[in-house]
């Protein structure tokens, strides 16, 4: 399963350095940005890096679009791991 992980998270870095940074911020793209953003979270919960995801610096509440998904890759990876407390 980790065969092409490198792979995929390397493709995924290289979308998010082609997005463009002020997006985040700016109602015309803060969907379309934040959500491309978050594509590393989705890959690391596709193979299993659960401790990747709980190490990863947590999403700052201003940002909408990127919070709910966070919360949403974290909680699974403290379940996956049987770390409900």
């Amino acid at each position: 399963m980790d065969a092409r992980y490198a792979e995929a998270l390397n493709f995924d870095e290289s979308q998010n350095s082609l997005t463009v940074a002020g997006w985040i911020t700016e109602i015309t793209g803060r969907c379309i940005s934040q959500y491309v953003y978050m594509t590393p979270f989705f890959t690391q919960i596709r193979f299993g890096k659960w401790d990747d995801i709980l190490n990863a610096p947590a999403v700052p509440a201003s940002r909408d679009t990127q919070l709910p998904m966070w919360h949403f890759a974290t909680r699974l990876a403290q379940a996956r791991k049987h770390d409900l407390y």
